[in-house]
């Protein structure tokens, strides 16, 4: 198995104490990334209005498992009825003496949602379950959702905190998965490599 491929390779004639062989007779499998993977890698920190937002959770409202009441649907629903609150305080201190001047701002702008008369804050964190490598199974994992309030409208991204390391452990789920199926013990390293 080589982890940087994503590939399975089989041996049919392998080497064995009690049965010397050559080891010519191999398949490998590569797994192919699902493209709901490549859907959310994509979008990874890309600033998106709330249009776009919107758009995007409708294609991928199935994804999106929490957390909490925080479905995709939810969050789809809550994206399409945005209020914004814009807050802040702005405090110029100027030292006479020194000639310093020291300008502080505060921003208490809020994004939030009103369904049904209830006011929902955007949570900053969710779920998603999806497949990362195609017929593997669903795996979970947190993101960030991030929003600001900018002169040109409200903007939403999504945060996959180190993607190299989700690919790693859904990979290792793929790695059971094929262990369990074929009951051989799965050797990690490139088949014929001689590192």
């Amino acid at each position: 198995m080589d982890e940087k491929k994503a590939a399975f390779t089989a041996v049919f004639d392998c080497d064995h104490k009690d049965s010397p062989a050559w080891g010519d007779h191999n398949i490998t499998l590569a797994m192919d990334t699902a493209s709901e993977w490549t859907r959310f890698t994509n979008i990874n920190n890309k600033r998106m209005d709330q249009r776009e937002f919107a758009e995007f959770l409708e294609d991928s409202v199935t994804y999106i498992v929490g957390p909490g009441e925080f479905t995709g649907a939810r969050l789809l629903e809550m994206a399409q009825n945005i209020n914004i609150e814009l807050k802040g305080q702005l405090q110029c201190v100027e030292t006479m003496a020194e000639g310093l001047r020291v300008l502080n701002i505060k921003d208490d702008s809020t994004a939030h949602a009103n369904l049904g008369g209830q006011i929902l804050k955007f949570p900053t964190g969710l779920e998603l379950a999806l497949r990362v490598f195609k017929g593997s199974k669903l795996y979970k994992f947190p993101v960030h959702l991030r929003h600001r309030a900018q002169k040109e409208g409200l903007k939403f991204w999504i945060t996959i905190p180190d993607i190299e390391r989700v690919r790693e452990e859904a990979f290792t789920q793929v790695i059971a998965q094929v262990q369990e199926a074929c009951g051989r013990v799965v050797y990690r390293g490139a088949y014929g490599s001689k590192n």
